[in-house]
């Protein structure tokens, strides 16, 4: 798909000409709304339909230098846009509490071919933090909480450039974490060289294979949960 890492990254010396070329005022327009707030008020009076975000709303764009703008569409249980169209999802606390990575994965590309659908290119519905306001609403914006908890970080190894039948990949070492709400640390977790060793029978020894060892780290040994390296012995 075009919207990996990598193909966004391929982008990067174009977007850092358009910037270069671009004028104080210029910049600022990029980080100016275009729908005004007594726009959306005239719309929702016209017809009742017309509820806020009822149609994605421009921000941006400078046609001359080929920058589109931002079509914003809010959430975050869904598409804001258009009336009784919109799949409405759990929101985002209960989904967050399920720890369910690849679910979560799911309903973003439903939510983004949805806002597509709109002719929406941005969508703001989901946030991380977990605002203390009675106006808003932690029920539904974000997916932390305010409670303590714990994870398990785990690394495997894999071995596909083995000539001999191993597994795919094994766990080679864990180490669980406790988090304080909201907070993250980094781990760190050694391999010592024993543990890519393979038995022998022929020859009655442990025996190390001089190749590349596939490294994943992860909090399943699901490859959609896990981030991928690689070390090479010599």
């Amino acid at each position: 798909m075009k919207c990996v890492k990598e193909y966004r990254l391929s982008y990067t010396e174009r977007a850092k000409k358009i910037v270069d070329s671009l004028t104080l005022e210029e910049k600022v327009h990029l980080m100016s709304g275009t729908m005004s707030l007594e726009r959306m008020i005239k719309d929702m009076k016209e017809d009742p339909e017309r509820h806020y975000n009822y149609v994605p709303y421009p921000a941006g764009g400078i046609k001359e230098k080929g920058i589109p703008p931002l079509l914003f569409c809010d959430g975050p249980r869904g598409v804001v846009c258009g009336t009784g169209k919109s799949t409405c999802f759990p929101v985002p606390m209960l989904r967050g509490a399920t720890f369910d990575v690849n679910l979560e994965e799911r309903i973003g590309r439903a939510i983004g071919k949805e806002i597509r659908a709109y002719g929406g290119n941005f969508f703001g519905g989901v946030c991380i933090n977990l605002p203390y306001n009675p106006g808003w609403g932690r029920s539904q914006e974000t997916y932390t909480g305010d409670r303590d908890g714990a994870e398990v970080v785990q690394m495997y190894v894999g071995f596909k450039n083995s000539k001999v039948d191993r597994p795919v990949k094994l766990l080679r070492g864990f180490k669980r974490v406790e988090l304080k709400a909201g907070e993250s640390k980094q781990v760190s977790i050694s391999c010592p060289v024993e543990k890519l060793c393979w038995y022998n029978p022929e020859t009655n020894a442990w025996e190390l294979e001089k190749m590349d060892y596939e490294v994943y780290i992860g909090t399943s040994s699901d490859n959609r949960d896990l981030l991928q390296g690689k070390i090479t012995l010599n």
